[in-house]
């Protein structure tokens, strides 16, 4: 079974369908699903998935800067460097997370930029020469 809910993606499997007929509720809302998805992955491991499709990454060629891009990537590394610092002394996992968001903009210009002059010139291979390569 597949739900959908504000762009995620809800696999629900035997554990949490079981958990569903077991309960006494019975009320089939997202956030009842939800609920028991998240105590079945406490209870079973990784055995049930979300998968968020908004989540904000960067692009798969960060921290790259063609020379094109420097006056965009400028942009989103400071923004990201003024929002993305954990406040001294407090341990903060969601402040990566936070500053993307607060810097959606700027990433998103970052990444189709980057992206973009990256595929117009693809990073070339080298080959060590034969002298230094290692035979046994």
């Amino acid at each position: 079974m597949t739900y959908y809910r504000f762009g995620q993606r809800l696999k629900m499997t035997r554990a949490v369908a079981r958990a569903m007929a077991r309960s006494s509720a019975g009320k089939q809302n997202s956030a009842t699903i939800e609920k028991l998805v998240q105590t079945s992955k406490n209870r079973f491991g990784s055995a049930t998935t979300m998968t968020d499709t908004t989540e904000l990454r960067v692009s798969e060629n960060f921290p790259r800067v063609p020379k094109p891009c420097e006056k965009v990537a400028t942009k989103f590394f400071a923004c990201f460097y003024e929002h993305g610092k954990q406040p001294k002394g407090e341990s903060d996992p969601e402040a990566g997370n936070v500053a993307l968001d607060k810097c959606k903009d700027a990433l998103l210009a970052y990444n189709t930029c980057v992206d973009t002059e990256l595929a117009k010139n693809p990073k070339q291979l080298f080959r060590v020469p034969e002298a230094y390569r290692t035979r046994e």
